[in-house]
């Protein structure tokens, strides 16, 4: 590192397309130093900049904010099947692309909320469970209509005589 002279690892430097050995000469901590002081040298006028494009900009910021939301928004009906033993769990949400990885993180740290597919998880492990999509809705879907829908899919596979994670209240 060119700032504290020590000699570190590879992966102690961020990498650089245009340096000559692809790595910056600063060390990631260097490089957190540096930069932290210049935003504290720098502040009023990096807040001002940011202020007068945010003004300037002000409709493409929230045209193109609207536009990430809509992506987020994915209501769906969806199943987590384990397919060592044929065992579903329905579920419903506002945003399935980012359901699945929760339940993967929640299943992951053995915190999930139901105790069975937290035990074959456990037991099989993550690679025998997959998540599909049932049906996907209009983003305008309300909540009430989602559950509802859950609801309807967890008798349909009980009557279907499937076996589920899911208990019914």
């Amino acid at each position: 590192c060119t700032k504290c002279g020590e000699t570190k690892p590879l992966s102690e430097f961020h990498k650089q397309k245009g340096a000559k050995d692809g790595v910056r000469c600063y060390c990631k901590s260097c490089r957190t130093v540096i930069r932290k002081q210049y935003h504290a040298d720098n502040s009023e006028r990096l807040n001002e900049y940011n202020r007068k494009y945010h003004e300037n900009n002000a409709s493409h910021i929230c045209k193109r904010q609207k536009e990430n939301r809509k992506k987020r928004i994915s209501p769906a009906i969806y199943e987590i099947v384990n397919k060592q033993s044929g065992k579903v769990y329905i579920g419903q949400t506002r945003s399935y692309k980012r359901r699945w990885a929760t339940h993967r993180g929640k299943l992951e740290r053995g915190e999930h909320d139901n105790p069975w597919l937290r035990e074959d998880c456990d037991v099989y492990g993550m690679e025998v469970f997959e998540f599909k999509i049932i049906q996907e809705f209009d983003p305008n879907t309300k909540s009430d209509v989602l559950i509802q829908k859950e609801r309807e899919t967890i008798i349909k596979y009980i009557r279907e005589g499937r076996d589920l994670y899911n208990k019914l209240v």
